[in-house]
């Protein structure tokens, strides 16, 4: 064939093929199509198909039971302890507890002749503590990570010891002496005597005193941070400290304040050490040297410099704690080294602490699990989501560490708290009518109702808690079951039906309910990042079912806070910690803070007591005969009673009232808190609250 015939042919191919796409393109391109899905299915099942030919993991029955054993975090009266062991200081030297060991680095600097004997800056009357595991060993770095600065000082002021006069023991009670070497109280609770440790010194050698209470209290709290410390308030009133003698003083109160210790075990703040701030005090200071500073620090007033130098962070500043923060620096790492002139010592007379120094990390949210999963933490409870639980647990052979499961003290580790003094715009209807449902009970069972709590258990807790509102747990002496339950079974058409009876029948274009003027309805639920996580989607969509629009803003901490203060948030979701002792911290039974901040500024003022300061500075009072009064009242009869079946007999009144008003809306009992904690890192509690 010669290249003329084929090119013919080719032309004449060419022009049957252009007239069969006309005809036949359509009907082509869906056999082509049909051809390729199939092709692709069989590349799927045959290329990309789980590999069936090995065995699912299975996990050892003696595996499955540790792990449900650990997540046991029950426990009864009989289980409590305390690590801190009473000694009598009369027998002196010869007592085995007496300071006479320190860690091989403080030894060095003693023979060099740069610190005095270990007796000498320990005292004679040291706090004596045995750890769980016993005696320890000297040296080691404690590795911490945390996701945002905020938290170092958390870790450092709370896991730091807490360095307060008086402390929980790992269960709760029985309160110990920490700071304070004991306590009397008077019978009718008005007046508490508080004896401090003879010989104690602060980190710097200076002695610690009385007089480092009273300056804290005449000289900072009244005069610099205004508003006083709520611990050292009773039915409205203030109380006074009195200086016995060096090293004892005497709070004195107007009316009894039974749950003066308790308040005391979480007062970080109670003393000052005088001889370092004194000098730069705006009002009594040194004006030579506080100029000085001021100039040196580039800070422009005196109150500012005064403010800084007190931070946790000033290295310069002496502290009580057993490690201090070594020197400044503007970005993490932070490095904490050991207190030479820390005031407690084991049953062995060995100062503490054992360990050398710690280091705080400082990572993105995200990555802070990670870390934690390959081993990179040493000991730590902070930002150890459940969330990661599968990670952190699959993870502990290979790198080392066990995941210690702590009893969760919150009602809840997730909870929507309705903002019950909504902010009204008079140029928006929609404002004053959002703080009218916000304010109703029926609308937020209905809420309540909605919601497919069991769904969230399983899919958000591993299936580990029970549908709960806040409430203290089984464990607690003031546990309700009432309050527990309360409004907690799925039940939509229940939902639907109160909406209905509210008035919110109407419907928008997309089965929305609308307000009853039939106007658009829109709620926000407002989130931090470290609860981004979690149920609020699945609050959403069980909402949608029953009409309510919502939708979540994932804000920053910030931006939180300014529109916070503006109470322009319709729901706020965060964790309900605290709840086991409900007479000790209030929040989620009385609506406080989260739920009706101008309600708080009242009544912290001293709105119940009369105080015309109350309603300024955003202070809103209750109307008489408000639910919300009336819980204030009985928590203040609460915090006045004697003894604990008074106080919880109180306090069960209050929870009735908040079974049926729910100021909170929970979604399950909390899972355990989890800690991570390295192998060879010894002492931690295998329980605590």
């Amino acid at each position: 064939m010669s290249i003329r015939d084929t090119s013919t042919i080719i032309t004449r191919q060419s022009k049957i093929d252009h007239s069969c796409d006309k005809i036949f393109n359509p009907i082509l391109f869906l056999l082509l199509a049909v051809c390729g899905l199939y092709g692709l299915l069989l590349f799927w099942a045959g290329v990309c198909k789980p590999e069936l030919e090995r065995e699912p993991i299975q996990y050892s029955k003696e595996l499955i039971d540790e792990t449900v054993n650990l997540r046991d975090v029950s426990f009864g009266p009989d289980d409590l302890y305390a690590i801190q062991r009473d000694v009598d200081y009369a027998e002196g030297k010869s007592a085995q507890w007496y300071p006479k060991s320190e860690a091989p680095i403080l030894a060095e600097l003693v023979n060099e002749g740069k610190l005095p004997p270990v007796a000498e800056r320990v005292g004679p009357e040291p706090l004596v503590i045995e750890g769980v595991d016993g005696i320890g060993n000297y040296g080691g770095t404690w590795l911490s990570v945390l996701n945002n600065p905020t938290n170092v000082q958390t870790l450092v002021r709370a896991w730091n010891s807490g360095s307060t006069l008086v402390r929980w023991s790992p269960l709760g009670y029985p309160i110990v002496p920490h700071v304070a070497k004991g306590w009397e109280a008077s019978p009718d609770r008005k007046e508490w005597t508080i004896f401090l440790r003879r010989g104690m010194k602060w980190s710097d050698g200076h002695p610690f005193t009385a007089d480092d209470i009273l300056y804290w209290w005449n000289y900072e709290t009244k005069f610099t941070e205004k508003d006083l410390h709520l611990w050292m308030h009773t039915a409205g009133q203030t109380g006074e400290i009195v200086k016995i003698d060096n090293h004892t003083v005497k709070y004195v109160f107007p009316v009894a304040h039974a749950l003066f210790l308790e308040n005391l075990a979480v007062a970080f703040n109670f003393c000052a050490p005088r001889h370092y701030m004194e000098k730069y005090h705006p009002e009594i200071g040194d004006d030579e040297i506080i100029e000085s500073e001021m100039k040196i620090r580039d800070i422009p007033t005196r109150r500012g410099l005064y403010l800084q130098l007190r931070l946790y962070d000033n290295p310069e500043r002496p502290q009580l704690w057993p490690w201090l923060y070594r020197t400044y620096k503007a970005n993490p790492p932070r490095s904490y080294v050991r207190n030479p002139y820390y005031w407690a010592v084991d049953p062995e007379g060995n100062q503490l602490p054992y360990i050398d120094r710690m280091l705080i990390d400082v990572k993105n949210t995200a990555l802070v699990p990670i870390a934690a999963s390959e081993g990179g933490i040493s000991m730590q409870a902070i930002n150890i989501y459940f969330l990661f639980y599968t990670l952190f647990m699959s993870q502990r052979e290979e790198n080392n560490y066990e995941v210690y499961h702590w009893y969760n003290s919150g009602g809840s580790d997730w909870a929507f708290f309705p903002n019950l003094n909504r902010h009204i715009d008079p140029n928006d209807p929609r404002t004053e009518m959002k703080a009218e449902l916000l304010n109703d009970k029926r609308f937020r069972q209905a809420l309540s109702l909605a919601i497919n709590r069991q769904d969230i258990i399983d899919a958000v807790n591993d299936g580990i808690g029970e549908p709960a509102q806040v409430a203290p747990g089984k464990e607690s002496y003031f546990y309700h079951e009432k309050l527990q339950k309360g409004y907690t079974e799925y039940n939509p058409a229940r939902a639907n039906q109160i909406f209905d009876e509210i008035g919110l029948k109407g419907r928008d274009s997309e089965g929305y309910r609308t307000f009853k003027d039939g106007t658009r309805m829109v709620w926000s639920i407002d989130l931090i990042p470290n609860f981004a996580d979690g149920p609020s989607s699945f609050v959403i969509a069980d909402w949608k079912k029953v009409g309510i629009n919502a939708i979540e803003r994932e804000i920053s901490m910030n931006l939180h806070n300014v529109e916070f203060r503006a109470r322009k948030n319709d729901f706020f979701t965060w964790g309900e910690g605290g709840g086991f002792n409900p007479v000790l911290k209030s929040y989620g039974f009385v609506p406080m803070w989260q739920q009706a901040l101008g309600y708080t500024f009242w009544y912290v003022h001293g709105g119940l007591y009369g105080n015309p300061e109350a309603t300024k500075g955003g202070g809103v009072e209750p109307p008489p005969g408000n639910p919300i009064r009336r819980c204030m009242e009985l928590y203040e009869a609460a915090q006045q009673a004697p003894t604990r079946r008074e106080q919880r007999d109180i306090i069960r009144k209050v929870q009735d009232i908040m079974a049926e008003e729910l100021w909170a809306i929970g979604i399950s009992t909390p899972p355990p808190d989890l800690a991570i904690v390295k192998k060879e890192f010894k002492n931690v509690p295998r329980n605590i609250i």
